[in-house]
């Protein structure tokens, strides 16, 4: 090969390049650029219209609980009313277990929240007076949640719960049942009787099992 024609060849090359090659490198960064752009629009749209539909269905969500929530209000009242009656039990009442907070680390709070309550005719209702309580200062919650139930007087949830036993007293309540509900992290009813006059326990724990089973059939609905 002819060294003295690669100066040339080198320099036609170039003159080439210089004609068609800067025209087609814009054009293909061009037409990448373009083709950058419309992709980021269809994914913002696309994310855009996910978002606005997972915000729908968040909402729906929202809304069919608190319609279940309206739906089943008067069906538990109905059923705590047949079984104060049934045991002729002064209050009957129900506590629900939520997380309302966590620690800085996430770990949550459990509390317990007293969300429906039924009594005799004379008897001062207590349902403002146990909100919120956090289940850690609580132990009757973490002991009933371990076994299932507990019963007793309130000088016996004393030696297991003095904070609870001494609301309760304040109230007037003298005797309790506690069961939890078929899922126990839904939480449990109580049967309360402010006299030392009651059922036989047997029959005051069959109509607690059975209302227990109602009402767990309407949570899950």
């Amino acid at each position: 090969m002819n060294l003295k024609l690669i100066p040339k060849i080198f320099n036609n090359i170039m003159e080439i390049f210089s004609k068609f090659g800067y025209v087609k490198i814009i054009c293909t960064f061009l037409l990448c650029l373009i083709m950058f752009l419309i992709g980021t629009t269809a994914v913002r749209i696309s994310n855009s219209g996910a978002i606005e539909k997972a915000l729908m269905e968040y909402d729906k969500q929202a809304k069919d609980k608190e319609n279940l929530r309206r739906g089943i209000n008067p069906k538990i009242n109905s059923l705590l009313d047949r079984a104060l009656v049934n045991t002729k039990a002064d209050r009957i009442f129900i506590f629900e277990y939520h997380n309302g907070t966590q620690s800085l680390v996430g770990v949550p709070f459990i509390y317990a929240e007293m969300t429906y309550e039924r009594y005799k005719d004379g008897v001062i209702p207590t349902l403002d007076e146990f909100s919120k309580l956090n289940t850690s200062r609580y132990p009757i919650f973490n002991y009933v949640n371990k076994y299932g139930k507990w019963e007793g007087s309130i000088k016996d949830l004393e030696k297991v719960d003095p904070r609870l036993a001494k609301r309760l007293d304040i109230e007037g309540i003298n005797y309790i049942y506690i069961r939890n509900l078929l899922d126990k992290n839904m939480g449990n009813t109580i049967i309360a009787f402010d006299s030392c006059t009651y059922l036989e326990s047997s029959y005051v724990q069959y109509y607690q099992e059975q209302l227990n089973y109602k009402i767990s059939n309407l949570f899950k609905l």
